[in-house]
This record gives structure tokens, sequence and C-alpha cells, in this order.
């Protein structure tokens, strides 16, 4: 990846939500010791210099960047640092603020019961089912004696915790098998798009030290069985594939042969990973001349929402980019936001819900420079389903706006 590689180790690849910034971690000269994180802005297609992120993220321990989040219309940045005074383990996760200046907040370790005082590491979100992703050795994984355990390491497992309504965690509990292994499994991302989780493992055999595997989440919240994702694969280390909102290629870190240093950045193309399907959803097809659009008219699929959350999802924001161009190619143009929520909870906070979610697509619409004026808001809780309901698990499809042509 070009000037973003160095002689030192780059790794751990995370892009923003609206596809501009690229985090990734390292251990080059000009950081505050160890390994700092590092950001790049894409400016007419390319990644610019990497820029350190400074003294209120950065010090002189290790530490390394894990997700980025948006939640009700503020930005976090998840991350992973290891010998902090102020975590409680080897390695435990933090999450920093992005501040109104485009800085960001002095990082503050999540409680337990996600962080412990064993290591705690690599978080990723299921923005679907409210769910953090995580690996750890905390007491209760797959004992064994992998590699990394044989050559004095720590061997980590991943674990998931579900996420309250008021922000907090539930109780984490081990994925086990067919996920998890005596070996290691050190670095997990989760594809909500398809419910899909990425992660790398010495445990389950490959063409090196550690490979990227896959595996489906069901809909009871089980795994099926991994599989290699052989396009990446290599003799060497391959670790922190992610697959961004935005644009048509993944990205992740390796140490095979050919690079800057000894891990190094890489991008694949994401018809090597994802299906034709979920390919096809990422393109919308929306006008980009100015046509005479009719009132009523839908003009991109639904914007989904997280059980009893307004806040917008990382897989949603390419799509409203999608709406902030098509307003700005057709000026004449006025949109009705529709909120609407599932049938779980009392029908007056359902109500109040897909209020709150309306409002957050027009505040977000109006931060990209579309006008108040031109977007209306029509709310109508769980009285206007667009599919059958359970009595007890709602419908994901029902937690949603919609945009139409105002009449």
């Amino acid at each position: 990846m070009g000037d973003l590689n160095s002689a030192g180790s780059d790794f751990a690849p995370i892009v923003s939500p609206d596809g501009k910034l690229l985090f990734f971690t390292s251990d080059r000269p000009g950081g505050y010791g160890g390994q700092d994180i590092w950001m790049s802005e894409l400016r007419d297609g390319e990644w610019s210099e990497p820029k350190n992120l400074g003294p209120d993220v950065n010090d002189q321990y290790n530490q390394g960047v894990d997700c980025y989040l948006t939640d009700d219309g503020k930005e976090f940045l998840y991350m992973t640092k290891c010998q902090s005074p102020e975590g409680m383990g080897m390695c435990d996760i933090f999450v920093s603020e992005k501040k109104p200046d485009g800085s960001w907040s002095k990082p503050k370790p999540l409680p337990e019961p996600i962080n412990t005082k064993y290591s705690d590491a690599n978080a990723t979100f299921d923005y679907i089912n409210n769910a953090l992703y995580f690996v750890s050795t905390r007491p209760g994984g797959m004992e064994g004696e992998g590699p990394k355990k044989l050559a004095g390491e720590s061997s980590y497992d991943i674990w998931m915790a579900e996420r309250k309504s008021d922000g907090s965690f539930g109780t984490p509990r081990n994925l086990g098998i067919p996920v998890n292994t005596p070996g290691w499994e050190g670095v997990a991302f989760f594809h909500a798009a398809d419910q899909t989780l990425y992660f790398s493992s010495d445990g389950h055999g490959g063409q090196g030290g550690a490979d990227v595997f896959k595996s489906k989440r069901n809909s009871d919240g089980s795994f099926a069985k991994p599989e290699p994702v052989d396009y990446v694969n290599t003799p060497g280390n391959d670790i922190y594939l992610s697959i961004p909102a935005m644009g048509d290629v993944a990205y992740l870190s390796s140490t095979t042969g050919g690079g800057s240093g000894g891990e190094d950045l890489y991008r694949v193309p994401l018809n090597f990973l994802l299906p034709p399907e979920l390919l096809a959803a990422r393109s919308l097809k929306i006008p980009v001349a100015r046509p005479e659009p009719k009132a009523g008219a839908s003009i991109l699929d639904t914007i989904y929402f997280s059980f009893d959350r307004s806040f917008i999802l990382e897989t949603e924001v390419g799509k409203l980019d999608q709406v902030v161009k098509f307003m700005n190619d057709n000026p004449q143009v006025q949109l009705e936001i529709a909120g609407h929520a599932d049938s779980l909870g009392e029908p007056d906070y359902n109500l109040l819900l897909s209020h709150r979610r309306a409002k957050a697509v027009k505040g977000y619409l109006v931060g990209k420079g579309i006008k108040a004026d031109r977007l209306s808001i029509a709310y109508y809780g769980e009285d206007k389903p667009a599919h059958a309901n359970s009595p007890e698990s709602g419908n994901r499809l029902n937690r949603r706006v919609e945009l139409s042509i105002a009449k």
C-alpha cells in the first residue's frame, strides 16, 4: 500500500464509515514509544502521508486501533492499550470519542466485565444484534498447548458480550467450538451486513502461521464451521482483515515476503471476499442526472437500525452519503423521512423511538450540507410494519427509516 508501509510493523487497518480516514497501528519512527495509532486521509483517490494521532491518544506504551463506531450521532474509536497504568490487565480495551475539532479525546478503559486482570483486546461490533466481539486470555477458554502457548505467548480466544440498551455490557461468553480451538484465535472482525465473523487463527490449519478464516453467524447465535479465506492466506501471518462500509476493497496486514518491514498493510478486492448479491447491495443505483422525480417515489434502500437504538449504523452511512449526492444533484427535490419501529416494547415508547430515528437521519443529512427546509419528518412507531413481527423478537427489518420524495 505504497507510502503507508514503513520499515517497521504496520498493521490493524480500519477505515472510517465515510471511507475518508484510514487508521492503523505502527511502531515507525515519530511516535511516542512502542506501537502507536496513525491516521491517513483519502485525497484524490490516494492515501495521504500518515500522521500520528498525538499524545492525547498515544503514549509510551503500546496501543493499537480496533474499530470505528458511530453511536447516536457521535463517533468513537475503540483501541487496545497494553501495559497502561489505567488498565486492569496486560492489555485492555479503551474507547476515545471524536471531538468537534476532529481530534480525539483521551481514551477511557471499558469497565468489567469486558476488561479483566487478564488480557482483553481487539474489539469489533455486530451493529445488527448489538454485540461486542473481542479476544481474551481469561479463564473459561479453550485450554490446550497451541503454537503460541508453547512459544510462551498468550493464547487468546474469541468472546462475545451483548450491549444493553443503557450502553453497558452483559456477561461475556466464549464462542467455543467450532470457532475457538486450543490454539490462538487472536483477532476478529465482524461484518454485520452478512453476519460473518472473520478471524485469524493458528489452530484451524492453513497455509502458514496465523491464517484468516470466516464463520457465518446463525439466527440462533451459533456459528458455522470456519472456512479459510484462501485468497488472502500466505505462508506468513495473515491478520486484521477488515471490510469498510464503503469502497470496493478490504484491508489486512501480513508478514508475507515482499513488503517494507515486519508486518505490512495490504488491499484485497471485495469481489474475492463477498458474494455477488452482497456486492450488488453495496452499489446503490441512485440517479445522478437531474430527473423529474415523482412525489412519493422511494429513492433508495431502507436505512436500518439496531434494536432499541437510533444511532446511524456504520453499514448505513454509505447509503446516506448517496442520498446527499442525490439531493445535491436535484436541488428542487424535498424528502420525507419516515421513522418506524418493530413491535417490541410499549407502543408509546416505539413511537418516540421512531421519531428519534427519523431525526437522526435528518441530522446526518443536514450535517452534510442539505438544507433543513428540504427535509420533513414523519414517524409511525410500530403501526406500519414492512414485515410481520414476532412476539418474541419483533423483526429487525422493521427497525427502519424510509426516504421518499415529498408530495
